[in-house]
């Protein structure tokens, strides 16, 4: 997954000239997909309790989905992603993200990150 700012948000060009930031199903994919192949984030299920866990130094390390949450924000604060286009703000990327949270504990997170560790 590239680190294209364009595969976690939509931006958007309204009449009046001005960029809104917006979120839809795709972008929300986009990211789970990105915290399990960049990330290296995974969710186990085991005695029927999930467990999240992220891939480090060739093992795994139990992480809460507080870990999760605070490494993508990381990833948005630290502009470590490309394309933002000129007329938005590295801080609105931020703001957008600290406002809306974007990532749920939802089925389809719990779908993306499963697998063997």
């Amino acid at each position: 997954m590239t680190t294209d700012i364009n595969n976690f948000v939509t931006i958007k060009r309204q009449k009046n000239g001005v960029s809104k930031i917006i979120h839809n199903r795709e972008n929300e994919v986009n990211i789970y997909k990105f915290l399990r192949e960049n990330l290296g984030f995974y969710k186990l299920t085991t005695n029927k309790k999930r467990d999240y866990y992220r891939r480090g130094n060739n093992k795994p390390t139990p992480v809460s989905m507080f870990h999760i949450r605070d490494a993508f924000r990381d990833f948005i604060k630290h502009e470590y992603y490309t394309n933002l286009p000129e007329d938005i703000a590295p801080d609105e990327i931020y703001e957008w993200y600290i406002s809306k949270n974007p990532i749920k504990e939802n089925d389809l997170l719990r779908y993306i990150l499963k697998g063997k560790i």
